[in-house]
């Protein structure tokens, strides 16, 4: 999804930097023409996304990184010497909430567009998500739905926005999706109604 909107930011005559994790190259390319960053890591993803953001009009945060990662990383092959292994985990950085912090930190205007993929109650989660992580518009995803999230070209997405306002966008192409998408994220910057 990430790629797609990068793919249409482009076309739409966008100055597009997309930061993304571990995917396949043949993907990557599908974002010719955009500036790349990549991170191995949701710690990577969010010092390079603090570091790029004072320079957008619009954060689109399409990624799905952990929440959680190793507390220890061992250098060498730990052993299966026991039935029962335990690892501590720690706590990765909120991307999204960085991002704000800083924007509102520095007065900078930037649109900031999060997407919620959820399985229970999910438009409860995802205007949660929308409050709580102050962005302009959420993108809900269903994955529980064929053909939505994530290993599939296609996508079904309910867009809300800070005003209240729920948009369906039926079950279709990511780069469709992701022209829609970016049009919402463009009324809210001719508009300037984020609260930065």
């Amino acid at each position: 999804m990430g790629v797609a909107i990068a793919k249409a930011a482009i076309a739409m005559g966008g100055r597009v930097t997309l930061i993304h994790g571990p995917v396949s190259q043949s993907i990557i390319a599908e974002a010719e023409g955009s500036r790349i960053i990549a991170v191995e890591n949701t710690q990577q993803m969010c010092d390079a996304v603090l570091r790029e953001v004072l320079e957008a009009d619009i954060l689109v945060m399409a990624a799905a990184p952990s929440d959680y990662a190793p507390l220890e990383r061992s250098k060498q092959k730990i052993k299966k010497d026991d039935e029962i292994f335990n690892i501590q985990l720690k706590r990765n950085p909120d991307i999204l909430q960085h991002a704000a912090e800083i924007c509102r930190e520095k007065n900078h205007r930037c649109v900031r567009a999060g997407f919620a993929a959820e399985t229970t109650d999910i438009h409860h989660y995802a205007q949660k998500k929308l409050r709580a992580k102050d962005l302009d518009i959420i993108c809900l995803n269903d994955i529980s739905e064929d053909g939505a999230g994530f290993a599939v070209d296609t996508n079904r997405i309910i867009v809300y926005n800070r005003s209240g306002e729920r948009i369906d966008l039926p079950m279709q192409s990511k780069y469709e999706a992701a022209v829609k998408i970016l049009h919402c994220c463009a009324k809210y910057l001719d508009k300037g109604i984020s609260d930065n």
